[in-house]
């Protein structure tokens, strides 16, 4: 799975978990943050990736903090280049 793709996954699984906790369901979130039921279907599956202003709606809609929806987002270390280094040449 590619590494933005598995992002766009947990977050999803994220939104979904804090709209039930809130017994929520998704015609409630779609209303409440101005959005489609479709919209925030595709969002929890992982199938569509939302901008800053959606994140925004979505964290009105529930009235979360940024923290409930974006914790557990961080992916392990990417590969190191090779030599060990993580840093990327300016060229200069």
């Amino acid at each position: 799975m590619r590494r933005d793709q598995e992002l766009v996954t947990r977050f999803g699984q994220n939104l979904r978990r804090a709209r039930l906790e809130r017994g929520m369901t998704q015609a409630d979130l779609a209303r409440e943050s101005g959005l489609t039921v479709t919209d925030v279907g595709r969002i929890e599956r992982g199938t569509r990736e939302i901008r800053l202003g959606t994140l925004a709606r979505l964290l009105h809609g529930l009235g979360a903090a940024p923290e409930e929806l974006l914790s557990a987002l961080r992916l392990p270390p990417e590969e190191p280049c090779p030599g060990g280094s993580f840093w990327l040449s300016s060229g200069r």
